[in-house]
């Protein structure tokens, strides 16, 4: 009987040894197959990176090109002398250049930008308030006798054109 004891204290030990050396083996498989996709979806995650820093400077460079082109048409348009406004598919004035606020409406631009005709009635004679809220959804012309701010009476000869938008839809007049 003390044989078998002999053999169980070799055999025990030799399994026990064994079963943690294949553990082993499987585990340090397993951990390199987690180091190689870790890798992997860490270098993913830098391509990504560097792609959305890619995108947010190209986002920046197309907005710096718009800033200064609506700058340049902010420029264009109060530099012609001729009265502009234009207002967009609900009627609210989205831009007007300075002869129009300064020489007709009689108001600074910024009083003007984001109002419609009919909120300006109480600023600005019923005449101009009826001349600016006559519908722009199409190429028009028409002339009015219409007072301005310097209290003068003077004819003026609008043209009005649709701004198309998406599609047929019409995005304002100008």
């Amino acid at each position: 009987m003390d044989i078998w004891i002999v053999v169980l204290l070799i055999l025990l030990p030799t399994a026990a040894a064994c079963w943690l050396a294949r553990e082993t083996s499987r585990l340090r498989e397993r951990l390199k197959r987690l180091s190689r996709t870790a890798q992997s979806k860490h270098k993913y995650y830098q391509d990504l990176e560097s792609h959305h820093e890619g995108e947010a400077d190209l986002k920046e460079r197309t907005a710096e090109k718009l800033r200064s082109y609506l700058q340049l048409m902010d420029t264009l348009i109060n530099t012609i002398p001729n009265p502009i406004f234009f207002k967009d598919a609900d009627a609210v004035f989205r831009g007007c250049n300075q002869a129009f606020a300064r020489d007709i409406v009689g108001l600074t631009r910024d009083r003007i930008i984001g109002c419609t005709a009919e909120e300006l009635s109480g600023q600005v004679p019923n005449e101009l308030v009826a001349c600016l809220q006559r519908n722009g959804t199409r190429n028009a012309a028409f002339e009015a006798e219409i007072p301005c701010a310097d209290g003068r009476r003077r004819d003026f000869l609008f043209n009005t054109a649709r701004v198309s938008g998406e599609g047929l839809e019409t995005a304002g007049s100008v």
